[in-house]
Parts: structure tokens; C-alpha cells; sequence
């Protein structure tokens, strides 16, 4: 079923399938990664149930911006260490 059809149907059951797939997502990540993203799933969870839809989308954007950025600048390191100039 469609989470944005069974949130507006029952909004305890759609958590309760966020969390299903969350925890299966988080499941199947190599060890090594699974705390990284676990605690980042902790601080958007923290994030959500502290602030307005309207702030949460407004954080989010920002957050992918800024990781945008940062691998922007990670790849042309990367790059100038490939092919110095």
C-alpha cells in the first residue's frame, strides 16, 4: 500500500510501517555503516517530531544542500589528486 494513502487512513499504522521499513533498510547495511545511519535516522526522527512539516522540509533541503556541497567538494579533491595540475 501507499505510505501517503495509509498515513492519511491510519496515521499509527503508517508509523508502525515507516519503522518496518526503516529497521529492514538499516537491517541490511553492512556493519560498519548501520550505527552511522542509524544515528542518522535518530536525528531526522528528532528533527521530525520536533518541528512543523513546513520546517522539517525546510531542514531537510538544507541538509541535502549541504551534503550536495560537501561531496561536490570531496569529488574535486579527489580529482585534483587523480590529475594534479
Amino acid at each position: 500500500m501507499d505510505l501517503s494513502h495509509l498515513a492519511s487512513l491510519s496515521p499509527s499504522e503508517y508509523e508502525k510501517e515507516r519503522c518496518r521499513i526503516i529497521g529492514e533498510f538499516l537491517d541490511s547495511l553492512p556493519k560498519e555503516r548501520r550505527n552511522q545511519m542509524l544515528l542518522l535516522q535518530l536525528r531526522i526522527d528528532e528533527k521530525r517530531d520536533t518541528m512543523t512539516a513546513e520546517e522539517f522540509q525546510k531542514w531537510l533541503a538544507y541538509e541535502m544542500g549541504e551534503s550536495i556541497e560537501n561531496l561536490s567538494d570531496l569529488f574535486v579533491s579527489i580529482m585534483n589528486n587523480v590529475h594534479p595540475r
